[in-house]
């Protein structure tokens, strides 16, 4: 399958994401939440790998130095957004404005940080996206 299939498969998890975080507010405490959260996504990846290896589709586990720090990092990420999210549904965050303001501000850091580190191209395109963007986080907090 190519990577639209996958990236489909996290779009719905973007969206379900803070749907589920906005109802949980006040039904179970921040960081209870946060570790569950990582808990059941564990449990969740590790059945996906057992089934595939099962069927004899499942990936070889390699992994170099590079690829454990790089793991790492996106497990502090996880445990940021985790918190984060759940924090500022309880602080009062509405899930309309609170998810497209941190879809819009990740997205422009991302295009920024690949722009510096990977070397991908800044052209007018991705800054008039941002821009748009960010009016558009302008406009849903009136």
């Amino acid at each position: 399958m190519g990577w639209i299939f996958y990236a489909g498969i996290a779009m719905a998890g973007l969206t379900l994401y803070p749907i589920a975080s906005r109802i949980s507010d006040g039904k179970i405490s921040v960081s209870l939440a946060a570790i569950l959260v990582s808990v059941f996504a564990a449990i969740i990846l590790t059945a996906h790998l057992l089934i595939n290896r099962q069927l004899g589709h499942a990936e070889e586990l390699s992994y170099t130095k590079e690829g454990l720090l790089c793991a790492l990092a996106m497990g502090v990420a996880a445990a940021m957004i985790d918190y984060g999210y759940l924090a500022a549904f309880s602080k009062g965050a509405t899930a309309s404005v609170l998810s497209p303001a941190m879809t819009i501000g990740s997205l422009a850091l991302v295009i920024l940080f690949s722009y510096f580190i990977f070397k991908e191209a800044l052209d007018f395109y991705k800054v008039a996206g941002i821009l748009l963007g960010f009016t558009s986080v302008i406009l849903l907090t009136r």
